[in-house]
């Protein structure tokens, strides 16, 4: 299961809740990673963060995150 949530003075999810890990999946995020750019100003951590842990994790897995920032 993934997701990818960008951030700086706003935030967003690719999408609403993790996915499977799936190919399908998997060519999508690829895609979107590549439109990406440092573009969203400030490095605002909170609501981000806020955001991921007001969602329930999936049933038989453990939350991880994984910070990539150019801050």
């Amino acid at each position: 299961m993934f997701n990818i949530v960008s951030f700086g003075t706003r935030h967003s999810s690719l999408w609403p809740k993790s996915v499977p890990y799936d190919d399908t999946h998997l060519a999508a995020a690829t895609k979107h990673i590549q439109t990406m750019s440092a573009n969203m100003m400030e490095t605002n951590l909170v609501g981000p963060l806020e955001q991921i842990f007001a969602t329930e994790p999936q049933p038989n897995y453990d939350r991880q995150l994984f910070i990539l920032t150019d801050g």
